[in-house]
């Protein structure tokens, strides 16, 4: 089990909000090869900013993290991304992420995904797609916009 990234994780989390922050540290950095997806950069992050006080290495470990699935749509990790960018005294840059942050976590409302489902019982429907091609832009998601958009050409 301690070779699983999950149990890694769980054990990362729950050392941290023990406030056993030099337990966290270690089982950190036991986790397995490959150092690579959401988690691991997610974690590294802030093992980096509440145990280090390493802001630059956080702020790179978060920008990764935030850089695959499901980072796009997670807003809690961009405002920890924010108080981050504030303690590294990056005060524009932390504004600019908490901005982010708020237009993401509106996207994640539970209002946008039930217009969303209502749209997927119209599939496929112009009006349909085309609502999933401007959520997929609000969320940066260019691939998935674009995949969206060739969807609308085909069936126009």
């Amino acid at each position: 089990a301690a070779k699983n990234p999950r149990v890694v994780r769980a054990r990362v989390a729950t050392l941290l909000e023990l406030g056993k922050l030099s337990e966290a540290e270690a089982v950190w950095k036991t986790w397995p090869q490959p150092h690579e997806g959401y988690e691991y950069w997610k974690w590294s992050a802030i093992v980096h900013e509440d145990v280090q006080a390493n802001y630059d290495q956080a702020i790179v470990a978060y920008e990764n993290a935030l850089a695959v699935w499901p980072g796009p749509a997670d807003w809690r990790t961009r405002n920890r991304k924010a108080n981050c960018l504030s303690r590294a005294g990056k005060i524009e840059a932390a504004r600019a992420e908490r901005v982010s942050a708020s237009r993401i976590e509106k996207l994640m409302s539970d209002e946008v995904h039930n217009r969303i489902l209502k749209a997927m019982d119209r599939f496929p429907a112009i009006e349909s797609l085309q609502l999933m091609v401007e959520f997929y832009d609000e969320l940066g998601l260019a691939r998935e916009a674009k995949c969206w958009q060739q969807e609308i050409k085909r069936r126009e």
